[in-house]
């Protein structure tokens, strides 16, 4: 518990997280996503992305980098990631390194890219471990990146 509060303070004095009411969305100019408005109370506990990670505008580019990465099935449009760190290292990517968890609960719970495309991660699935949705505008099934079993 000691430890979680020490790496929850080094991450508020790094800037890398801000005080819950000023810990809104970043503007769309910023980082070329939007992402919900969802705020969290940093609380003890909880996973913070590497603050070095790129992200991307549209599901193309994204779709590209995720070729080179990951085994992708086309029948079931999936990118099978090695271990749940892998996945979440994934959306800190996506997410332009804002992504966090606290309590169990994912921030910001999804963005939407330039392109509409909209993503989102879940911290369990049906066939276990981390799973990244992708949401491409008229596209009726999700693209996904998970743990592969």
């Amino acid at each position: 518990m000691k430890l979680t509060k020490f790496v929850l303070a080094v991450v508020l004095a790094m800037g890398l997280l801000v005080p819950a009411t000023a810990n809104a969305a970043p503007a769309s100019s910023e980082t070329g996503i939007t992402a919900t408005k969802q705020v969290a109370d940093p609380a003890a506990g909880g996973r913070f992305c590497n603050p070095d990670h790129f992200g991307f505008s549209n599901f193309s580019g994204l779709q590209s980098w995720l070729n080179g990465k990951y085994a992708y099935r086309a029948k079931t449009q999936v990118w099978q990631a090695p271990n749940d760190l892998s996945v979440w290292d994934t959306y800190c990517v996506v997410t332009f390194s804002k992504a966090y968890t606290v309590d169990g609960v994912v921030y910001p719970s999804s963005i939407t890219q330039e392109d509409g495309t909209t993503v989102s991660l879940r911290l369990g699935s049906h066939s276990g471990g981390y799973t990244i949705d992708i949401k491409r505008p008229g596209v009726a099934k999700l693209y996904k990146v998970h743990v592969s079993k």
